[in-house]
């Protein structure tokens, strides 16, 4: 319908950087598809993660985090936790805790979303590829070299297998 056409524009316009008008649109969304649907329908908590992204694509952490913290905890509610969308969901929640500093958090959210994800996707699926790289960042934001490293040494030849040869920048990081 209209709502599901403006939430696939919202989109579009997010990933073509008109992030004024992904915004704005993406509200009207939510607000429309709550008063049609209902708060805890999956169009509106898709909707509610849609918006939670271009916020985060705008630089509103802040903001991002607060949608997707509800839109994570609806997905989980209404989809059970274990579901692949209320982790992805729980995941992403986690990767902007870690952008605004909430380490304690990120790692709440990361840690098992990734392993309740690494049992029902492939290893080098790319939302998982992401979430483990989140968990990489969260480590060494944590000053936790060691598990870091050794994260480094699963992570990598995956990414290698998945996408070729990087960039020698990438490579020296990696050794």
């Amino acid at each position: 319908g209209a709502i599901g056409a403006a939430a696939a524009l919202a989109m579009i316009l997010t990933r073509s950087g008109a992030l004024d008008e992904a915004q704005a649109l993406g509200e009207r969304v939510l607000r429309d598809s709550r008063e049609v649907f209902g708060a805890t329908a999956l169009d509106t908590l898709t909707a509610q993660r849609q918006l939670a992204a271009t916020l985060y694509v705008r630089g509103d952490a802040t903001g991002a985090l607060v949608q997707q913290r509800e839109a994570a905890s609806g997905l989980a509610q209404r989809l059970g936790s274990t579901h692949p969308e209320a982790l992805l969901a729980r995941g992403e929640q986690g990767t902007m805790a870690l952008a605004l500093g909430e380490l304690a958090e990120a790692e709440a959210a990361l840690l098992p979303a990734i392993e309740g994800l690494a049992s029902q996707l492939p290893a080098d699926h790319r939302a998982l590829l992401s979430l483990r790289e989140a968990a990489l960042r969260l480590r060494i934001a944590q000053g936790r070299q060691e598990e870091a490293r050794g994260l480094l040494a699963t992570l990598w030849p995956q990414v290698q297998a998945k996408h070729g040869p990087v960039s020698v920048g990438a490579a020296a990081i990696a050794k």
